[in-house]
C-alpha cells in the first residue's frame, strides 16, 4: 500500500488499522493526492464517505468551506483547472457577504481510482428559515455554471410546496462528477417519520414510497436528526438517499451497525473494520489539530430498489463546529 509520507499521520487518522482493509494502491495514492492539494486547508471541514458493501472501496472525499481563507484557496485552486468553478467561488464569496440564509460550499470528489482530474459536484449549505424558491433557483443556476432549467424551477418549487412542519431545504447541488447523467439534488432537514410519506407524495417523488418510509423506521433510533435527499434532471429519479445524523458528543453507533449485520447488508469482518474507521480520534498536522468522528450513515435507493449502505466520517480542525454538511 502506497502511502505519501507527508500526509501519512492522515491517512492513519482515517484508516486506524489500513493493513486490515483491501482498498488498492491506486486507490489509496489517489486519496493521498487529493489530500496532498487541499490538506491542510485552515478553515475546512473534510468528510470521508466509505461503502460498506463487501468488496466496493471506493472512497469519496468531500470538503467544505465558510471562511474567507477557504474561498480564496479555492479560487486559486480552480482557476487553472476549472475557470468556472474559481468563478463560481467568487460568486458564491460575494453571497456570503449579503445573504442572511448562505451557510457553506463544499465540494464533493469521487475517487473512484480515474486519475483524470474531474469535475467536482458542487453544494451550497443554507440555513434554517425562509429561503425562496427564486433564491434557491438563483444558487441552483450558479452551481450550474450559469446554465437556467426550467424542469429545475418546476422540481424546486414541488419540493418547496410540498414542506410541512419544521422541514427546510438544507442544500442544493449539482453533481458535476455524474457528467452527462448530471442530477440536481436536494436534501431535505426537518422532517419527522410521520411526515416523510406525505411530502415525498406531495413532491410527486416516483419511487417506492413505502419501501423508503419502512427503511427510515427500522434506522431511526439515537440519532440528532434525519435528512431526506432527492434528485433529478428533466425528470425526478426514483432514486433517494435517506441519512442519520448523530451529535457528535453522544454517537451511539452501535445499534446501526448491529442492524446492518442483521439485516446481512455486510459481513462481521466488514462490521469490524466499519468500527476501526468512525472510532473517534485525533491527529495533528503542521501545527493544525483536527479531530475525527462519525458523521452520518446514510441508505441509498437505487432506480431499481436495491439498498446501498454508506457511512461518512468527519475530519474537522479542533476549534471549529461542524459545518457545511
Amino acid at each position: 500500500m502506497v502511502v505519501n509520507d507527508q500526509i501519512e499521520n492522515i491517512v492513519t487518522c482515517i484508516f486506524p488499522k489500513k493493513e486490515k482493509y483491501m482498498f488498492t494502491d491506486d486507490m489509496i495514492t489517489q486519496l493521498n493526492e487529493q489530500l496532498d492539494s487541499f490538506f491542510p486547508l485552515q478553515h475546512s471541514s473534510y468528510v470521508f464517505e466509505f461503502r460498506v458493501k463487501e468488496d466496493n472501496e471506493q472512497v469519496d472525499l468531500a470538503i467544505a468551506i465558510n471562511k474567507k481563507e477557504g474561498f480564496d484557496f479555492f479560487k486559486q485552486y480552480y482557476q487553472s483547472r476549472f475557470p468556472k468553478i474559481a468563478y463560481l467561488v467568487t460568486q458564491f464569496y460575494q453571497i456570503s457577504n449579503s445573504s442572511s440564509n448562505y451557510k457553506g460550499l463544499w465540494f464533493e470528489i469521487d475517487l473512484d481510482g480515474d486519475k483524470n482530474d474531474k469535475t467536482p459536484s458542487i453544494f451550497v449549505s443554507l440555513k434554517q428559515g425562509n429561503c425562496t424558491s427564486n433564491e434557491i433557483e438563483r444558487y441552483s443556476t450558479i452551481l450550474d455554471f450559469g446554465i437556467e432549467k426550467k424542469s429545475r424551477s418546476k422540481f424546486i418549487a414541488q419540493c418547496i410546496d410540498a414542506l410541512k412542519g419544521d422541514a427546510y431545504i438544507a442544500h442544493i447541488g449539482v453533481m458535476h462528477s455524474r457528467k452527462k447523467a448530471k442530477t440536481t439534488r436536494l436534501y431535505i432537514n426537518g422532517l419527522e417519520l410521520g411526515e416523510i410519506h406525505g411530502f415525498l407524495d406531495e413532491c410527486n417523488w416516483p419511487g417506492n414510497k413505502l419501501q423508503a418510509v419502512s427503511l427510515a423506521e427500522e434506522f431511526y433510533d439515537n440519532i440528532k436528526y434525519l435528512s431526506i435527499a432527492i434528485e433529478f434532471n428533466d425528470k425526478m429519479k426514483p432514486t433517494l438517499g435517506i441519512e442519520f445524523h448523530f451529535d457528535s458528543k453522544t454517537v451511539d453507533y452501535q445499534f446501526f451497525v448491529d442492524k446492518m449485520l442483521k439485516k446481512k447488508m455486510c459481513s462481521r469482518k466488514r462490521i469490524e473494520m466499519i468500527e476501526d474507521i468512525i472510532k473517534p480520534d485525533r491527529t495533528s498536522y503542521k501545527g493544525y489539530s483536527y479531530k475525527k468522528s462519525l458523521s452520518h450513515f446514510k441508505i441509498n435507493i437505487t432506480t431499481k430498489g436495491e439498498i446501498i449502505p454508506k457511512f461518512y466520517v468527519h475530519l474537522i480542525p479542533d476549534y471549529l463546529g461542524v459545518f457545511g454538511f
